[in-house]
């Protein structure tokens, strides 16, 4: 399972529909699953704390409305930080389309929940619009996300907390090939310090041999 290209996101964020465009931003800075990032209302989210707060989703159930249900589990209950870039998309998709029904964050042109099947839909019609031949999914959000924790050294903890998952092991089957292995951790760990020693030595020798040749003869 490959990330997403950053290129891709940035891509699908411009084609989304203008009341939508919001929700690549963040689904892609916090993690969150589909049925959390649809049932989301604005009092879970904490702007000056920059928190978003997960104890509830948005359950479809085919051929009634959808409606707020408990999340998927008990670990899945969690606090999301975003960061400042999340934090600017959201109070823009604020002030332009305000509240959904019931407080929605994310909602239908209409105000209604959304509903995955139109959702679908509408991600492919971005997709196309954007000229991306892989057919990425609201999943695929998640994965980026947690991908972009593991290049900046997040812990299997610290990954498995943010994204909500019942174990480590879950967590560890689903990333594990994102991690450096422990033959690149061995030779990150020896250039770190003993390249940088060599390295800080050798700018000194040169320097001091520089000194000695401007030296005036005697």
């Amino acid at each position: 399972m490959e990330p997403m290209p950053v290129a891709s996101v940035l891509a699908l964020e411009e084609a989304m529909p203008d009341y939508l465009s919001a929700l690549v931003p963040f689904a892609t800075g916090t993690g969150l699953r589909q049925g959390e990032v649809f049932g989301l209302t604005w009092d879970r989210i904490d702007f000056k704390k920059q928190i978003v707060t997960v104890n509830r989703q948005l359950v479809s159930v085919t051929g009634n409305r959808p409606k707020f249900g408990p999340p998927e589990t008990d670990a899945s209950y969690r606090d999301v930080p975003f960061a400042d870039d999340t934090l600017e998309a959201l109070l823009r998709h604020q002030e332009e389309f305000g509240d959904g029904r019931n407080g929605l964050v994310f909602h239908a042109r209409e105000n209604g929940p959304l509903r995955r099947n139109r959702f679908s839909e509408i991600l492919g019609t971005a997709r196309d619009r954007a000229g991306l031949a892989k057919a990425w999914t609201m999943h695929d959000f998640r994965h980026f996300y947690a991908s972009m924790l593991i290049s900046q050294n997040a812990s299997y903890k610290q990954v498995q907390e943010r994204l909500g998952h019942e174990n480590a092991m879950e967590t560890i089957n689903t990333y594990s090939h994102l991690w450096p292995n422990d033959d690149e951790l061995t030779r990150k760990a020896v250039t770190a310090v003993l390249g940088a020693a060599r390295a800080e030595r050798a700018k000194q020798r040169a320097a001091e041999a520089a000194a000695t040749t401007q030296q005036p003869d005697s």
